[in-house]
């Protein structure tokens, strides 16, 4: 997939998340079609750790940097957004539910497929991107002139 943009946060529960046994659980929602990991290796500006970044990101949209943050790719802002917007989230879940100290239920490799196929049932064409024009009249609302 040709990525137009490129989004990534790094915020202390994606960070605790992403020390631990990362979707062990099954939290990660079936939204996230696609999720993948690096290592960390340092901070990210050494041009040859450029290379493993995109091999180890291949055709997903989700990359974990291990100890580090979270990076998402889609081929417009919005869908970048919404899949770093549903990552971050996925991230607070696990954490919420893993400081509850009880044991955490698996989800079954069926139900997360069949929770994959409803998603783009209702989302359509649209895919990650169905929320953006709600986001932007909110921004608008809450924050008119933001463009200039």
């Amino acid at each position: 997939m040709p990525a137009a943009c490129c989004t990534r946060i790094r915020l202390p529960v994606s960070r605790w998340r992403q020390r631990t046994a990362c979707c062990r659980y099954r939290s990660r929602p079936a939204s996230l079609q696609s999720l993948a990991y690096h290592d960390y290796e340092g901070i990210a500006v050494r041009d040859d750790e450029k290379p493993r970044l995109q091999r180890d990101l291949g055709s997903c949209n989700c990359l974990i940097l291990r100890n580090h943050g979270l990076l998402t790719v889609g081929r417009s802002v919005a869908e970048a957004f919404q899949y770093m917007y549903t990552l971050q989230r996925s991230c607070e879940a696990q954490v919420m539910a893993m400081a509850g100290g009880s044991k955490l239920t698996t989800v079954s490799d069926e139900v997360l497929a069949g929770v994959k196929q409803a998603v783009q049932a209702v989302s359509g064409s649209a895919g990650p991107s169905l929320a953006w024009p709600a986001l932007r009249r909110k921004l608008d609302r809450e924050n008119p002139g933001y463009e200039n």
